[in-house]
């Protein structure tokens, strides 16, 4: 019979994704493992892949169209199976879509906006006008999520508007920003977070890399990932996160390295930080930091991690602390690094380069006394290098 093909769990916390490309018409042969289509997410895009060998039967999602983790996206079978009650994208007007220009309920003759028969009817019900909606799907699409929050926005009588147009203004959020406040809100609901402090001399964290880098100084945050690297191994609670009132282990040492790109922030991922040299986590942590800039992480680059490093010492912040990211069981913030007066020998006065580090672990498998050896295991290594 034929086999469903449903959207995965990317493991980037989001749970609309977008089809952006059939690799595969109906009717063409597919492999297990090969792709069917170009997906994304507010963070990048990726492939999904045929579960299944036989034929594509179905292409239930329209290109274009926003589906659900979980959702059925596609039917791979024999040639010539009958799938009961499903109809093709490219036949059904559900999924096509049009300009809400040409439907009966535009509200202009001209209108430019881009909307699915399915989007303008539900616009229809709600009494929504598509063109005081703010599109986020691809090409200028407006999704459902639109639609949807355009319904939740305050109505606010057409005088009332006018009068208050010069004091405020409401700006949609783009669909990364509204991940990202979902993300967070749901991790500070769920996690129970603790945080500890330690200052690390980085004297020798600065000398290892003007020593190792050679004309390209090896970056900071490389530095740490190596050296929380080595602490993970000693502590396999760093290597889970708690869900559904269990520890899921992910069995490696990945560590994700915040980043920020022209969409906001990334959480890209060293798999299996342990078994790399400093040297080779540095091309991947600069990597990393240069495709997000330009939007070019994949999906798989983002996922699988159970600890994150947030670095801020680039700027005057002095220290601060951050939400565990969702499926992860801790974050480790680093500050700036700032002059510190020290005694040496013969009672004279040094000055050490230290930084203020702060480890947020979930306290609901993570207790204080592990959290503390861990911290404490970092600043030794990174004070020993």
């Amino acid at each position: 019979m034929p086999r469903e093909i449903r959207m995965p769990d990317l493991g980037t916390a989001v749970s609309q994704v977008t089809v952006v490309r059939w690799l595969k018409a109906e009717g063409d042969s597919v492999k297990r493992g090969e792709p069917l289509c170009e997906v994304e997410t507010d963070k990048a895009t990726s492939e999904l892949e045929s579960i299944a060998e036989g034929v594509l039967l179905r292409q239930v999602a329209a290109e274009g169209s926003t589906v659900e983790v979980g959702d059925v996206v596609a039917y791979v079978g024999r040639k010539g199976e009958v799938i009961e009650g499903v109809v093709s994208a490219e036949t059904t007007q559900e999924h096509k879509p049009v300009s809400a220009a040409n439907t009966k309920t535009s509200a202009g003759a001209n209108s430019e906006v881009k909307a699915s028969p399915m989007i303008v009817n539900l616009a229809k019900r709600l009494g929504i006008d598509l063109n005081q909606v703010t599109p986020t799907g691809p090409g200028g699409q407006v999704t459902r999520s639109d639609v949807l929050q355009a319904k939740d926005a305050p109505k606010v009588e057409k005088a009332s508007i006018v009068a208050s147009a010069m004091a405020a203004q409401k700006l949609n959020l783009t669909k990364n920003q509204l991940s990202v406040s979902r993300t967070i809100s749901t991790s500070w609901r769920e996690v129970v977070p603790i945080s500890l402090w330690a200052g690390i001399n980085m004297n020798q964290a600065i000398a290892l890399r003007e020593k190792e880098g050679g004309a390209r100084k090896i970056a900071f945050d490389a530095i740490f990932v190596h050296a929380a690297a080595q602490v993970i191994r000693e502590h396999p609670n760093f290597q889970c996160y708690y869900e559904n009132d269990a520890l899921v282990s992910v069995g490696g040492v990945n560590i994700a390295v915040a980043v920020s790109g022209e969409k906001g922030l990334f959480l890209p991922v060293v798999k299996n930080a342990d078994q790399q040299s400093l040297k080779e986590i540095d091309r991947q942590v600069r990597d990393f930091a240069a495709r997000a800039a330009n939007d070019q992480l994949t999906l798989e680059e983002l996922g699988g991690a159970t600890f994150t490093i947030s670095n801020l010492g680039m700027l005057p912040i002095d220290s601060f602390t951050a939400i565990i990211p969702p499926r992860q069981g801790a974050i480790l913030t680093i500050g700036a690094i700032k002059n510190e007066v020290a005694f040496k020998a013969d009672n004279c006065f040094g000055v050490n380069k230290v930084t203020q580090a702060i480890l947020t672990v979930d306290h609901r498998f993570i207790n204080g006394r592990d959290a503390a050896q861990f911290l404490s295991g970092v600043k030794e290594v990174m004070e020993t290098l």
